[in-house]
């Protein structure tokens, strides 16, 4: 038989250079984006709108969007609808609107390390730059309640964050008990979500489950392991499934049978609606990793330019999949994600896409760069079976659905908040599109290519003169 290994995200490495210090917080940049915008009111002229409305897969042409505050307050015809003399005018004529991106599995745990020249304004700018308004940290940790708030007040311009509490590894209690007495002191300092990690019992992981439900509390995370069959963690009925190899990674299989023995796992997830988090970019980036060659050119790879140096270093130097206990065959990391997108499309055979979210483990393993790994996860669903809509589907409307947001988030429609992007082609068509952005609204604030760009650049610079 034959057994996946699970990676294993090192705690300890400097994956952390990725983020800001709880210290960097509030600290200037010159790459910050201003928090005030210059007009309260944006009007989108001439554009095409994909609405992301899962009842209408159609595209709007030349529509005007109307934003005030915030708000999508009017969506009608450009011939038809008024433009508010006040309105600040961006010019959609052949550009699509759609909503903005959200990276539903992020990690800025650990990000305490970061240089003093990197602040979380820069994390910031770089995923909005990149199209993503949302993130979903799945490993919180206390600084994290006043990053939102900062972000929430203004403070900083940056995407919507959410987090669920810090993740529980068994081996770090003494018993069910001190577990218990742990989520119950979360809950009070106000974790909206419970994370299992490393979960090894029935008994410890059967307790985190019924002590959540009695807080009304929901559970997202890793399977129990190892040897249980995915059944006995759907069967405490988790709200995610925080890793789409989890649905075959916790048990033994072949490279001939999987596909059969999934179609029981796929039944359960589909029947009990169970959410699941996509991250097949990790096993592409650990089969470059373990080949010399393509090891070699991961410092260079794009996006890596505006983070700190020390970055590509501490990943170079401190990466757990470099290891000899590692199994160095990138042969075997390619069938293994071969196997994720085989699961993607098993899930979507059995009409499960509206349960998929989009995630990439960004801040956890390295070189999984921070925004640029949404749009490498987008191609590898792409090549997965997915349509362009499908893939799009997971990054937008599928996470509004999961934090139980609709009336508000995840389609352009009148009365939604704007956080949107606008890009030069159509995503519909060609799902690498997306990196085609011509700007980002995030909280009702535009953001053109050229300020967005123009940010990077001064990042990029700095880290240029401090190698000099």
């Amino acid at each position: 038989m034959y057994r996946a290994p699970v990676p294993r995200v090192n705690r300890r490495s400097l994956a952390g250079l990725l983020c800001a210090a709880t210290l960097l917080g509030s600290a200037a940049s010159s790459a910050a984006i201003a928090t005030s915008p210059a007009k309260s009111v944006v009007a989108f002229v001439n554009v095409n709108v994909v609405s992301m409305d899962p009842a209408d897969k159609t595209i709007q042409k030349r529509m005007t969007v109307i934003v005030e505050d915030g708000v999508i307050t009017a969506i009608g015809p450009a011939r038809r609808t008024e433009v508010p003399a006040e309105a600040e005018v961006v010019n959609g004529k052949r550009k699509y609107l759609l909503p903005g991106l959200n990276d539903m599995h992020f990690h800025a745990r650990g990000m305490r390390d970061a240089p003093e020249d990197f602040v979380l304004a820069d994390l910031y700018t770089i995923m909005l730059a990149n199209g993503v308004t949302g993130l979903f940290d799945v490993w919180g940790f206390p600084e994290a309640f006043k990053w939102r708030r900062d972000l929430d007040r203004g403070k900083v311009l940056g995407p919507r964050l959410r987090f669920s509490s810090p993740g529980i590894d068994e081996e770090n209690y003494a018993d069910a008990d001190a577990i218990e007495a742990e989520i119950r002191g979360w809950a009070k300092k106000g974790y909206q979500w419970i994370k299992t990690h490393d979960m090894n019992t029935t008994t410890a992981f059967g307790r985190i489950f019924s002590v959540a439900a009695e807080l009304g509390i929901p559970v997202i995370g890793h399977a129990l392991r190892p040897g249980f069959p995915i059944t006995a963690t759907l069967a405490q009925r988790p709200l995610m499934i925080a890793h789409i190899e989890e649905l075959l990674s916790t048990t033994s299989h072949t490279r001939d049978n999987y596909q059969e023995q999934f179609a029981g796992p796929a039944l359960a997830v589909a029947t009990q609606r169970t959410w699941v988090t996509t991250t097949t970019n990790t096993y592409e980036m650990i089969a470059a990793t373990v080949d010399d060659d393509l090891f070699a050119q991961l410092p260079t790879s794009p996006g890596m330019e505006y983070l700190p140096p020390e970055v590509a270093t501490a990943w170079a130097t401190d990466n757990q999949y470099r290891q000899p206990t590692f199994l160095q065959d990138r042969d075997h990391w390619l069938y293994e994600l071969r196997v994720k997108q085989n699961i993607v499309d098993q899930l979507k055979a059995n009409g499960h896409v509206d349960r998929l979210l989009l995630g990439t483990d960004a801040g956890g393993p390295p070189f999984i760069v921070p925004g640029e790994s949404v749009h490498d996860e987008m191609r590898l669903l792409r090549k997965a079976g997915l349509t362009a809509l499908e893939v799009i589907q997971t990054a937008t409307s599928n996470p509004a659905v999961f934090f139980e947001e609709v009336d508000v988030a995840g389609t352009v429609s009148v009365g939604k908040r704007a956080d949107l992007i606008l890009v030069k082609k159509n995503p519909t068509r060609k799902i690498g599109n997306l990196r085609k952005l011509a700007g980002t609204m995030v909280r009702g604030i535009w953001l053109s290519e050229e300020t967005l760009q123009e940010r990077l650049d001064e990042l990029k610079g700095r880290w240029e003169r401090r190698s000099q």
